[in-house]
């Protein structure tokens, strides 16, 4: 299939997987990789200026969230945020129920193995065929012996959005402690975190147009010293701070946020995200989709990541078609796009997130997501939507099927 098309890198859509960084945080990190080289743990003058750099970073941070410094911990990113986060959290109780949802990032259910199973029941709260935790089965999560609930946010995949203010406020009540997986919720803007109950939120830069290899814990000392032990609240502090603190990679973090301006708020069971062009943009994408035959909408319709759209399709004969197919055929038409999350897309197992909200096991490896982000200009929809369509058009009759 021939098309006329831009460069590959101008329709990249993928922004789940990883973001372009601004240009401005490249020379950030040359320009501080070249100038504050230094373990800024060290107590000379050169580790001095690199630690000015690393707390500077981290108070601009801080104001933007609207929490205090103190309460940030950088990491090489969210998967690190979790892993070490669980291991201590395992290591303050010496037993209990921890609860997290079918949908969670892979990520979470590998930091599981943490936890002794002698020790420690783990429930999984299910959701809906939308993606959306099950309401209804709240007090059979959030028990008299739950002692830590894990939530993701934004689902990765299949972008449907949880109710995150009503469950941690829920977790608020009943001395449960709470952890925010936010890493893809953060690529859509700002939140002021001094409304929002939580114990410890995770996040990556590189969603948002930052450096890959650095991202944040968020410690709610509020909450933390309060409801549990002194001896959180320091591992809190000190514990998760494992190597030597990247300056450049922080200093371009700290870059990236300085454009993170749209302001998302939080309501009891919603999200809501700023109305701009790339959702607009998104969301006409979806309508112009669900008019094709054989193209059905994945996750939830409107609680969902404002960039994100995953589909699958069906043949002229009904049969789901491959993804992979349908991702390298986009591939070779200029639109880089995905199968779902970058962290395994390689593994040839289903997806336990696209088992988990219902879909069939011959149509698990038929979902192609697109995820929007900024580089992405409005005058490229028309040719965003060309290259989709004619390329669905030309895999219905000539694709591998699953």
């Amino acid at each position: 299939m021939i098309m006329n098309h831009k460069p590959i890198s101008d329709l990249y859509l993928d922004a789940c997987a990883t973001s372009p960084p601004y240009e401005s945080v490249v020379t950030e990190l040359v320009t501080v990789n070249n100038n504050f080289w230094a373990n800024s743990s060290s107590i000379h003058n050169h580790g001095i200026q690199s630690s000015y750099i690393v707390e500077k970073s981290r108070k601009y941070i801080a104001s933007k969230l609207n929490i205090q410094s103190e309460q940030i911990i950088f990491t090489s990113g969210a998967t690190n945020s979790i892993d070490l986060l669980f291991r201590e959290v395992s290591s303050i109780f010496s037993s209990g129920r921890i609860v997290v949802t079918t949908v969670e990032h892979p990520c979470v259910y590998n930091a599981l193995k943490t936890f002794n199973s002698d020790k420690w029941n783990i429930d999984y709260w299910e959701v809906d065929k939308t993606g959306i935790i099950r309401l209804e089965n709240i007090d059979k999560y959030l028990r008299n012996d739950t002692k830590f609930v894990s939530l993701i946010w934004g689902q990765s995949e299949i972008g449907s959005v949880q109710p995150i203010k009503y469950i941690t406020k829920l977790c608020r009540e009943r001395n449960i402690m709470v952890h925010i997986d936010a890493t893809q919720v953060f690529s859509q803007g700002i939140v002021d975190l001094s409304k929002l109950d939580y114990d410890f939120i995770s996040l990556s830069a590189h969603k948002f147009r930052g450096p890959v290899g650095v991202g944040m814990l968020i410690c709610n000392q509020k909450y933390s010293t309060e409801r549990t032990t002194d001896n959180l609240y320091k591992l809190s502090i000190y514990s998760f701070k494992n190597g030597t603190q990247s300056a450049p990679l922080i200093s371009g973090m700290k870059k990236a946020f300085e454009y993170l301006d749209n302001q998302i708020t939080v309501k009891e069971h919603d999200t809501i995200f700023i109305d701009d062009y790339i959702s607009r943009m998104t969301n006409n994408l979806i309508n112009e989709l669900l008019k094709i035959d054989g193209v059905e909408l994945i996750g939830h319709r409107t609680k969902r990541l404002p960039h994100h759209i995953s589909f699958t399709i069906t043949d002229i004969n009904d049969r789901p078609i491959s993804s992979r197919s349908f991702i390298r055929l986009l591939s070779n038409n200029g639109i880089s796009a995905s199968t779902g999350t970058a962290c395994t897309a390689k593994d040839e197992h289903d997806s336990s997130v696209l088992k988990a909200i219902g879909i069939s096991k011959k149509y698990r490896q038929s979902v192609i997501r697109l995820s929007l982000g900024n580089w992405i200009k409005e005058s490229d929809f028309e040719q965003i939507l060309f290259i989709i369509k004619k390329t669905i058009a030309y895999s219905r009759t000539n694709c591998e099927h699953e």
